[in-house]
């Protein structure tokens, strides 16, 4: 009698630990009909005792991962253990869960396997820890990706500053001569002579050179800022009227959306005249068969709620490939159909940030491609 006493007593030992267990503890027969289940599994996965008991335990699994209680169970059928299996499983209101299953084998007192005895572990926390871990991983990677460019660049701008500085002078004068020459020989040349094609060529490609020489001039020295109350729609439209015969040319119409009444800036107007026609030039040789040029103002706020002004430049060009658009403000890039040192948007971009603003880009090849500046009014 006292033995079966014990007995009784280890049991009801053994039922009081795996209810107070704070870990999902369950059972399950062969045909995988759930036999037992406790507090910590009701915690775990919301089903109550009384609706789950009698249950099959896919009810708990994906229907993706039914074919992991096929192999648990050929598993425990061979004596073998499963521990530490990291797997998905469903809560009663069908979220998923990340959990860490320990399996083993149950057994009569023939030795003979009778069911599966489970002890389940939420480990999303882990998950979520070890998903924000890579992604650290990755974002440290791309910074170390992006200060590397950013090194080489600024080894490219010293070595560009020495050589402008010490150069262009002597590329100005040779330069110079060449237009000069070239121009007086137009003038006496008459406009359907065999020479006049030649000789316009040579005075375009000429004022070309003299052009990147002051892009570098101007990207390695930079000028001064004169910051003053300016007016918004003024160096939006000067800029798009430089360019008219260019648009009628190429066959592009050009719109500017603006409200009636907008606020100044403090900025350097010049300067910003400057941004704005690099970006119009950009759209028009986007679309050399044509297309629309649109010009957006309007006010808005900043990411932190701050009155500002956003101006979008929208073409219909054939766009910028998704894997440039990373690099399209950086020094000396160049996309395949664009010309030039690569130095246009670069200049644009710190133009803008010595204003206190940002530039963006997004584009969709083949279709469209929006630059948008945004100016704090602050």
């Amino acid at each position: 009698m006292a033995i079966v006493w014990e007995n009784f007593r280890d049991q009801a030992l053994l039922a009081a630990i795996v209810q107070g267990s704070s870990d999902a503890i369950f059972s399950n027969d062969l045909n995988d009909i759930v036999t037992s289940w406790n507090r910590g599994a009701e915690r775990l996965f919301g089903y109550g005792t009384s609706e789950i008991i009698g249950k099959l335990v896919t009810s708990l699994t994906p229907p993706e991962r039914h074919y992991e209680i096929l192999r648990i169970q050929e598993s425990t059928c061979r004596g073998d253990g499963i521990e530490h299996f990291e797997t998905i499983r469903v809560h009663k209101d069908r979220r998923q869960l990340n959990v860490s299953l320990t399996i083993s084998p149950l057994r009569d007192a023939t030795r003979r396997v009778v069911g599966v005895s489970t002890i389940a572990r939420d480990v999303t926390h882990k998950k979520l820890a070890e998903e924000a871990s890579k992604q650290n991983e990755e974002n440290f990677r791309q910074q170390a990706i992006d200060l590397e460019a950013q090194l080489i660049a600024s080894g490219r701008l010293v070595s560009v500053g020495e050589i402008v500085a010490s150069m262009a002078h002597e590329f100005n004068n040779p330069l110079g001569i060449v237009m000069g020459f070239a121009q007086h020989l137009l003038t006496e040349t008459l406009p359907d002579s065999s020479h006049a094609q030649a000789l316009k060529i040579i005075d375009d490609e000429a004022r070309r050179c003299q052009q990147l020489i002051q892009e570098l001039l101007e990207f390695a020295k930079p000028v001064g800022t004169k910051f003053i109350p300016t007016e918004l729609r003024p160096f939006v439209e000067k800029p798009l009227n430089f360019v008219l015969p260019r648009l009628h040319k190429q066959n592009i119409v050009a719109e500017i959306h603006n409200p009636q009444h907008l606020p100044r800036i403090h900025a350097d107007s010049q300067q910003l005249e400057q941004v704005m026609l690099n970006l119009y030039l950009n759209s028009i040789d986007a679309m050399p068969a044509g297309g629309k040029l649109c010009v957006d103002i309007k006010e808005a706020q900043d990411e932190i709620g701050r009155p500002a002004v956003i101006i979008a430049v929208v073409d219909t060009g054939f766009g910028i490939e998704e894997s440039d658009l990373p690099k399209i403000f950086l020094p000396f890039f160049t996309a395949k159909k664009r010309k030039g040192l690569g130095l246009g948007l670069p200049i644009c971009e710190r133009i803008i940030k010595k204003h206190g603003g940002k530039m963006e880009v997004q584009s969709d090849p083949g279709k469209a491609t929006i630059f948008k500046i945004l100016f704090p009014l602050t």
